[in-house]
């Protein structure tokens, strides 16, 4: 079982991360919502349940998101952003809207993280990936193997299927459907994320993800953070 206070700190010290004084308004979505999490006492008490592995301030934001896009209450639907289309505009109404939508619907939140377990499937991580294993084996070394604890849905094997932008170098094959970006801060340059050919590949999931299942690639969606990219 967790502790009421452990949920509030973790919730209020993702908000923290993601309100720095050069925030971009994308960020304050995210940042507002695990305020709201950290605020809201009836639904700390009932994430206390869960055992601390799940993350249950993390969790409880995707089942949010997930509840949300299944019930699209127009008070919050307005704030979320769909892949395609720009990042929509966000003020203070949020906050309380998302209050009593909690409140409102506290069982089927409860009931969702329930049966779920957190899976971040961030495909932009894949560019710093790229870098690390370009440091460390090049492509003159002949192929590697990759292995991904906590894989989700296996995005993060895929390093030689994504096209990269290091500050304008450009690597990764012509025909990929995705460039990742990565700005370098810093004098010290990385490598080309020019990778060895990838051998075997193997992901380690408590909670493997089916793709071809809707209900899975819903809550992958969920549990992505709430921006849409610049």
């Amino acid at each position: 079982m967790t502790h009421v206070d452990d949920i509030r700190g973790q919730a209020l010290e993702i908000a923290a991360g993601w309100s720095p004084s050069d925030q971009p308004e994308s960020w304050r979505l995210t940042a507002a919502l695990y305020t709201m999490i950290a605020g809201h006492d009836d639904l700390l008490a009932a994430l206390a349940a869960l055992p601390p592995d799940r993350l249950p301030a993390l969790l409880v934001s995707a089942a949010i998101t997930l509840l949300v896009r299944r019930a699209e209450p127009p008070e919050l639907t307005r704030y979320f952003p769909v892949a395609g289309r720009p990042q929509p505009q966000f003020d203070a109404g949020f906050g309380p809207a998302a209050a009593d939508f909690v409140s409102a619907r506290l069982p089927d939140i409860v009931a969702i993280c329930a049966g779920h377990r957190y899976q971040m499937n961030e495909v932009a991580h894949c560019a710093q990936m790229a870098l690390g294993v370009a440091a460390v084996h090049g492509p003159a070394a002949g192929p590697v193997a990759l292995i991904d604890l906590g894989t989700g849905a296996g995005l993060g094997l895929q390093l030689d299927q994504y096209r990269y932008d290091i500050d304008g170098r450009v690597t990764g094959p012509s025909t990929a459907g995705l460039t990742l970006t990565c700005e370098v801060r810093g004098d010290r340059l990385p490598p080309r994320p020019e990778l060895p050919p990838i051998e075997t590949r193997a992901g380690i999931e408590l909670n493997p993800v089916d793709l071809d299942d809707p209900d899975a690639r819903a809550w992958l969606e969920a549990a992505r953070r709430r921006r849409q990219p610049h």
